[in-house]
């Protein structure tokens, strides 16, 4: 299990939640699916074992594969505001540029920190506006300050 998703050629998920990490993995064009995807790999008739089982050494055997099963859909979240089940799920190159010329405004530099790559891998641009934090911290702050800003 890594925690950066660009290292990884498939995610597996128990549902499609909308994630910062999912967004990630479409966005670096890895194959989503189903937990169950270890137990479909392991009775493929043509299971191999890798001799040194590094994240390096598995994605690019992975990569060098002609065959591998494709990874059955993780479970649509029931709650869903979206209709997800007519969205394409396999890897599409094209994610990269969802964010093309779009620019994300942060004013807390926690959220600026987590979104910034998955944003800039997607094409887009961040910007963390400077002294909010400052500003909402000081005891005597008004609204007409930070417009004058």
């Amino acid at each position: 299990m890594v925690e950066n998703v660009e290292e990884c050629t498939h995610l597996l998920v128990p549902q499609l939640d909308v994630t910062r990490k999912l967004v990630h993995g479409l966005v670096s064009g890895c194959w989503l699916g189903a937990l169950d995807y270890i137990q479909q790999i392991k009775v493929h008739p043509y299971t191999h074992t890798v001799s040194d089982p590094t994240v390096a050494h598995i994605s690019e055997y992975i990569q060098n594969l002609e065959y591998m099963p494709v990874p059955q859909r993780p479970e649509l979240p029931a709650n869903s505001p979206i209709d997800l089940s007519n969205v394409s799920w396999l890897p599409d190159r094209r994610r990269q540029h969802l964010f093309d010329a779009k620019m994300f405004v942060f004013v807390d530099k926690t959220q600026y920190d987590k979104y910034l790559p998955v944003i800039k891998k997607s094409g887009g641009s961040c910007v963390m506006l400077p002294n909010v934090e400052e500003w909402v911290q000081s005891p005597n702050h008004s609204t007409s300050e930070l417009e004058a800003q």
